[in-house]
């Protein structure tokens, strides 16, 4: 604990104490407890726990104390666990059987908190209960989900279980690594768990992993047995069996033995306590100078586990007085020693700051003292009383990218108790360009106590000369990059289509591209392989070490490709993943002491079992070498159950009772897919649905009064709410007879107010499922076929069914298509909900006639169409006549089947006629070998019950030339259409469009257009003249655009632009011109509206004689508001400027500013002089300055006056002449 004070938002407590004292003696003592749990909650919600406890005394006597205290205790209280555990093999096989029914065939919404039941019995259980439990379960799910509860037991009893299982290879290889992981998180550790793990820590090859959950696990002992860890034969072997690889020193001949040497290392740093014989061999391995960088930092960092320890101290400083060393592990070594401050330690410090010659070490130090300073760390709290005030009088660089820091942010909430910190370590060697290692520490402060959420640590070795190698200056991928990459890419095709081609999968000197050689050039990078150490530490303790050891260069890297695209391809013939887990991802609680001797706890728990199952067949062989026939099958069955629960409860021991709030999210779906490709024109899908019931979310949220007897499983018995509930469901059916499936939902909610939001007024529940209403429906089939084979024939079928269904739902569509003899299209569609339909049509295209015919039939219904012409006149000028025959089912017999025809049916074109009809002529006149065509219409009359309307005119189309002249008639009005749309250059065009309507003569128009672009102009100019009279000069709209541009480089360039609107209708015009040059900018805008008016001007330009003359005129008016703005800067000689500054304003007055500034400046002789003058408005009128300043051998003079108006505000003068020296000389 490191707040200045512990509390708590969660739970609230009242204690009132009646005590009865008679002549000295306490006669009778009461005491109430209430404690009300609110977590996160309206303050109206909630639990409530009152303890009562009486102490009376019934007789005294004088006498000795019988007893002896010799095992004193803190006042702190400390929540008792038990030693050993119960016998429950019973409930262990009952919480078993209950779990793996949960979970398979599929996970049902109690699969998570069956599983929270059997870690929760597991845990209570003694090893050899434990261990029968596990040879008693049949099958291997259930020996997996028995081995997933013991590893989230925690408890004595079951590491030691798990000891054996492990020692005994029980427990698969592969599951073994997640087991010595989970050692870091165990609740209690005995000795017996102690000497349980020895075994593990025997033989050649120890895994990694092994040296960090077994230290976690030795530190965990130490945390809870403070009394028995220095005294305990079982903690000193467990300690010499960690630190075993450190017995032949540091120096090795080998990576692997380094690697062993370090995972001790990090073993030993988790277990928070050292013997001294383990710290002098971890002190010697830090100061040994032949062993490796990697080790040595190791060594250093296994230092913060009992940093107190006076030979760290000692070994830490000689490292950090020696210059000789590299910065990486002097910089170790400080941290080393200011994991312990003590006084000893600051003056260390302080000495070697002052004195420090390497800036990367210096530049360090500083910023870490620095943050010391400013943090607000509690757990820094010593090292700022110690260290804060250390302050070097040297300056080091702080560049980011050169030299180590310390960086470091933190806050902190005192009325919450609550703060973070986040600590990060950017550590550069002098070997190194790049850093050489970083580190990231997140620690948060809750209620008082501490807590490292996280520290993640990357160290590289090694790294930079492959950096270079590659990427630097003259480095390969730089020098020969597209060579080496179209070299890989062409190998890569190639090892593709023998990989294709083989039966077996090999890799032979022949695969390997000429570009290796390549990599090779330059200098010898012997022994020069790359390491990479990444870390991460969780509540303290490291649980997980990576290392990669391997010198980088692209032979291995295809060769690894290689290997990985063979072991893909063959995998993929056959994939089965059947997954079913279940996990502990969240277990913690708090345990206030009341005064009756029994925990008041709180605990949050969170479970999830999951039961995962994936088949599929891709022969990515087969199709990548006939993609045209790709056969692909999948099946994905997923069903996960969560759960969260949060359990107030009194544990007395022998039982706990208490109310509990819990969260459940179930899901449960599932698809079977089938894709065949039919020769490259063709798909055919299945669907299947191999589950009945698809739960794609189901939620709940209950509240249990709960009792549990240590030996059994938990009681829970639903609490009931007086509130307002609001339910709503139901099911969406309609498409059940297109889908067989049944969408249903579900909502449940206490309402009142935002109690909705709260699980504590009462349970809430919400779902949303599929359902299979149909028990026939198995599969969905679809299939699309595209065929081509036969020339000039083509052919689309479309198929959607549910075969083996007993509703029938097949949808069929057929399109067949010819071109020869004639060019015809049949469409066929059949359907369970339609009538079958069938359409044709025809294309006919003959010398005399070109038209297209078209029928539909449904059912008995039939409907026809025909559209087309009569061609007549020789190939220059042709003559078409315009057909349109149509029939529908009120004037078609029912029995007539006949196709087609040009006429019809017969009666069908005389029928139809007389409702609407087509008639005139068109003549297309054409020169042969030019694209001119000239359309001539006459008479061209569409006939309706309703209206006749006839189109007269011309349409000519050339290269460069788009031209209409055209006449509609219609009763006693016409609609006139001239337009002429030419191209006149190679980007120079005009448009102009005129519209005539005589019966709204309002509507005409008339518009032209003109756009010409040359490489350095663009010209763009549009007029709109609209109502009856098109020569009118008011109603009309003039837009022009002019842009020119000129650009050489970033010094010459030069853009202009004049831009002008006007309709004089609405008295509206406005400009807009603009300019840009290396030494100019302006800009005119003016826009008016009847008499309003809106302009703005400006003309900035520089050196206009010297470089850095300048003049700025900016104006800007709206309405009867102004502002004038003159800015000027003159050269005037090479000692003295002229600023001219004027700003006028409307209303306002105007302001006048006016500055002469010397500088004369030469070695020995410094004269300079200001004159300003500012005019203003109002009083006083002028304010004048004027200061001068002269410097030299013989004379110092310093002038300045102060006018405002009439009156001399300040008169300052300074006049000092250098005469002899004092002796008269």
């Amino acid at each position: 604990s490191f707040g200045k004070f512990e509390t708590s938002p969660l739970l609230g407590s009242q204690l009132k104490v009646l005590q009865e004292i008679e002549n000295g003696v306490l006669q009778k003592a009461e005491g109430t407890e209430i404690y009300n749990y609110r977590p996160m909650m309206n303050p109206e919600a909630g639990a409530t726990i009152k303890v009562l406890y009486t102490l009376t005394l019934e007789s005294s006597g004088p006498g000795a104390i019988p007893a002896n205290v010799n095992s004193p205790k803190k006042i702190f209280y400390e929540a008792a666990h038990d030693s050993d555990g119960i016998k429950n093999q019973g409930s262990i096989a009952a919480a078993l059987q209950k779990a793996v029914a949960a979970i398979d065939p599929v996970a049902t919404p109690e699969a998570a908190k069956e599983f929270a039941n059997l870690v929760h019995v597991i845990e209570q259980g003694n090893k050899a209960d434990i261990l029968a439990a596990y040879s008693a379960a049949q099958g291997k799910t259930a020996k997996n989900i028995f081995l997933d509860g013991l590893l989230y037991a925690g408890s004595a009893e079951s590491v030691e279980a798990a000891a054996e299982l492990l020692s005994s290879k029980r427990i698969p290889e592969e599951s073994a690594l997640l087991w010595y992981l989970d050692l870091n998180f165990v609740k209690h550790v005995s000795r017996g768990s102690l000497t349980s793990l020895l075994p593990l820590l025997s033989g050649d090859k120890v895994p990694y992993q092994a040296y960090l959950g077994i230290g976690s696990v030795a530190g965990k002992f130490c945390l809870q047995h403070p009394q028995l860890c220095e005294t305990s034969q079982e903690y000193n072997q467990l300690l010499a069996r960690l630190a075993a690889p450190l017995a032949g020193g540091c120096k090795v001949d080998s990576h692997e033995k380094e690697n062993n040497i370090i995972a001790s290392l990090k073993g030993l740093r988790n277990t928070r306590h050292l013997t001294a014989e383990i710290a002098q061999q971890i002190s010697q391995c830090a100061a040994d100078r032949s062993a490796r960088s990697r080790v040595r930092v190791a060594a250093l960092e296994a230092f913060h586990a009992d940093a107190s320890k006076p030979v760290f101290t000692q070994t830490a400083t000689i490292i950090l007085y020696n210059v000789e060393e590299d910065s990486e592990l002097r910089i170790q070594a400080y941290l080393a020693l200011v994991a312990n401050p003590t006084p000893k330690v600051a003056d260390i410090v302080k000495e070697l700051i002052d004195k420090e010659p390497v800036n990367q070490v210096g530049s360090f130090i500083v910023s870490h003292l620095r943050n010391i300073r400013a943090s607000t760390n509690p757990e820094k709290e010593a090292a700022k009383q110690l260290l804060g005030n250390i302050i070097s009088k040297k300056k080091f660089p702080f560049d980011q990218r050169k030299f180590s820091k310390n960086l470091e942010l933190s806050y902190s909430l005192d009325a919450l108790n609550v703060g973070a910190v986040g600590e990060m370590n950017r550590i550069f060697s002098q070997k190194s360009f790049i850093p050489r290692s970083v580190s990231l520490n997140l620690t948060t402060q809750l209620f008082g106590h501490s807590v490292n959420l996280a520290e993640f640590g990357l160290r590289t070795e090694n790294l930079e000369w492959h950096l270079e190698k590659y990427f630097g200056r003259k480095g390969i991928l730089r020098s020969k990059g597209k060579e080496i990459i179209d070299d890989f890419a062409d190998e890569a095709e190639t090892v593709v289509n023998k990989t294709l081609e083989r039966n077996k999968r090999s890799i032979n000197k022949q695969q390997t591209f000429d570009a290796i050689d390549k990599i090779h050039l330059g200098p010898d990078y012997e022994d020069r392989h790359t390491n990479l150490d990444f870390s991460l530490k969780l509540f303290g303790s490291d649980i997980a070490w990576i290392n990669y050891h391997d010198e980088f260069d692209f032979q291995d890297v295809k060769k690894k490709l290689n290997s990985k695209m063979d072991e893909s391809l063959e995998n993929s013939k056959n994939i089965n993943i059947n997954y079913k887990k279940a996990r502990t991802f969240l277990d913690a609680g708090l345990t206030y002491p009341t005064g009756l001797g029994f925990g008041l706890k709180i605990k949050a728990n969170g479970n999830y079992a999951a039961n995962i199952k994936v088949n599929g067949k891709a022969d990515l062989k087969a199709i990548m070498n006939n993609p045209k026939n790709t056969h692909v099958a999948f099946q994905f069955v997923p069903s996960v159950s969560l759960e969260l629960a949060s359990t107030l409860s009194v544990d007395a021991g022998v039982f706990k009772c208490g109310m509990k709030v819990s969260a459940n999210l179930h899901s449960s779906t599932g698809t079977d897919l089938t894709v065949k490709v039919l020769d490259g024109y063709g798909v055919d899908v299945k669907l299947g649905l191999p589950v009945k019931k698809q739960e794609i979310l189901n939620f709940h949220s209950d509240v249990f009064s709960v009792f549990r007897e240590k030996t059994r499983s938990e009681e829970e018995t639903p609490v009931k709410f007086n509130v307002r509930r609001e339910d709503h469901g139901g099911c969406f059916d309609q498409l059940n007879t297109l889908t067989g499936l049944t969408v249903c939902g579900e909502v449940s909610v206490p309402l009142d107010g935002f109690k909705v939001l709260s699980p504590a007024y009462g349970p809430s529940k919400a779902s949303l499922r599929i359902e299979k209403e149909d028990e026939s429906l198995t599969a969905y089939h679809f299939r699309a076929f595209y065929d081509n084979k036969q020339p000039d024939k083509l052919s689309l079928e479309v198929l959607l069914d549910t075969p083996n269904s007993k509703t029938d739902r097949k949808f069929l569509l057929t399109a067949k298509g010819s071109m020869k003899p004639q060019k015809q299209l049949l469409i066929v569609m059949e359907s369970p909900l339609t009538v079958p339909t069938t359409f044709e049509a025809v294309v006919i295209d003959t010398e005399l006639e070109q038209a297209i015919a078209a029928k539909l039939t449904s059912d008995t219904a039939a409907y026809f169409i025909k559209i087309g012409a009569h061609i007549s006149g020789d190939i220059n000028r042709r003559k078409y006549e315009p057909i349109l025959e149509y029939k529908f089912p009120e004037t078609a017999a029912l029995s007539d089947k006949g196709w087609i025809g040009r006429k019809g049916v017969k009666g069908g074109r005389q029928q139809q006629q007389s409702a609407v009809g087509i008639s005139g002529a068109i003549y297309v006149e054409k020169n042969p070998g030019t694209a001119y065509r000239q359309y001539e219409l006459q008479s061209v009359t569409l006939n309706t019950p309703n209206i006749k309307v006839t189109v007269d005119g011309t349409i000519t189309i050339d290269a460069n030339l788009v031209e209409t002249d055209l006449k509609a008639s219609y009763e006693n009005n016409t609609f006139t259409l001239k337009s002429k749309v030419q191209k006149l250059g190679e980007r120079k065009y005009t448009a102009e469009v005129e519209v005539l309507p005589s019966q709204y003569p309002d509507l005409a128009g008339n518009l032209k257009w003109q756009y010409e672009r040359t490489p350095h102009k663009i010209e763009h100019n549009l007029v709109i003249v609209h109502g009856p009279d098109l020569t009118s000069e008011m109603s009309r709209l003039s837009i022009a655009q002019l842009f020119t541009y000129k650009h050489e480089s970033a010094k010459d360039f030069d853009f202009h632009t004049v831009n002008t609107v006007s309709y004089p209708l609405l008295a509206f015009t406005g400009s807009l011109k603009g300019g840009v040059a290396p030494k100019s900018v302006m800009y005119d805008v003016d826009v008016t509206y009847e008499k309003h008016q809106i302009k703005s001007k400006l003309d900035a330009k520089r050196g206009m004689k010297e470089p850095s003359d300048y003049s700025i005129e900016f104006e800007a008016k709206a309405l009867e508001n102004s502002v004038d703005l003159t800015l000027k800067h003159e050269r005037v000689s090479a000692t003295k400027s002229k600023f001219t500054n004027s700003l006028q304003m409307k209303p306002g007055g105007k302001y006048q500013l006016n500055v002469l500034v010397e500088n004369n400046v030469k070695t020995g002789d410094v004269h300079q002089s200001l004159e300003a003058e500012l005019k203003m408005p109002q009083e006083p009128k002028s304010v004048k300055v004027k200061a001068e300043h002269t410097h030299n051998s013989k004379e110092f003079d310093v002038e300045f006056e102060l006018i405002a108006g009439n009156k001399h505000v300040v008169d300052f003068e300074v006049e000092c002449n250098k005469a002899a020296d004092p002796s008269g000389k």
